[in-house]
């Protein structure tokens, strides 16, 4: 389940496209080998999408790496910020 999640909506349809307005064709795309990065059908999709792809063995990845980690350092920090910015009082408020 996770790995479609990461696959058919972070992947495809948030994160490649967001890559692409920014970079156009010209980025390599990175991640660990988190069981979700590592899919069989994720590696696939990558590849049909053409993308240039670095993968680094859990063995040699820094785990408290600012430079290797960015989601974990900042990108977390910024959405946390976000739904910070206003009291929210239940499930349904958060989604908004």
């Amino acid at each position: 389940m996770e790995s479609t999640i990461n696959r058919d909506v972070l992947l495809s349809q948030q994160m490649l496209p967001a890559i692409r307005h920014v970079a156009g064709e010209n980025f390599v795309f990175q991640q660990d080998s988190a069981p979700a990065h590592s899919a069989h059908d994720t590696i696939q999709l990558l590849r049909c999408e053409s993308v240039k792809l670095l993968t680094i063995s859990p063995e040699l990845w820094p785990p408290d790496s600012l430079d290797l980690n960015p989601v974990e350092y900042k990108i977390w920090g910024v959405i946390q910020d976000s739904v910070n910015e206003t009291w929210v009082n239940n499930v349904d408020e958060l989604r908004q």
